[in-house]
């Protein structure tokens, strides 16, 4: 087996914004191949949930979320469901924020 840019990912937590499509489904694809942890981000819920379903569905090494990114509220929203994860693999999904604001 060759070793590739991608090994160094085995066994880690990884966002990959733009997952849900094109170069961010392939580079999440790839990362699941080699045993990484991901979570894919894209802008819309119904890319996103299409690509978590081909590549397997939810689970301790996969999620997605729609959010911008390059939107004050959801980098607030995406940090505060990513931190716990990154911090401790083996957080529950279920207590994961998915909507609403972090503090009023």
């Amino acid at each position: 087996m060759h070793s590739t840019l991608l090994d160094s990912f085995r066994n880690r937590f990884c966002l990959v914004a733009g997952g849900s499509s094109e170069i961010g489904f392939a580079v999440a694809r790839e990362l699941l191949e080699q045993d990484a942890k991901i979570v894919i981000i894209g802008l819309h819920g119904t890319t996103v949930e299409s690509a978590v379903t081909r590549l397997g569905g939810r689970g301790p090494r996969l999620d997605g979320y729609a959010r911008d990114i390059g939107a004050a509220k959801d980098v607030e929203l995406t940090a505060a469901a990513m931190i716990p994860r990154a911090v401790h693999p083996d957080f529950k999904d279920a207590a994961l924020p998915r909507i609403g604001p972090i503090y009023n």
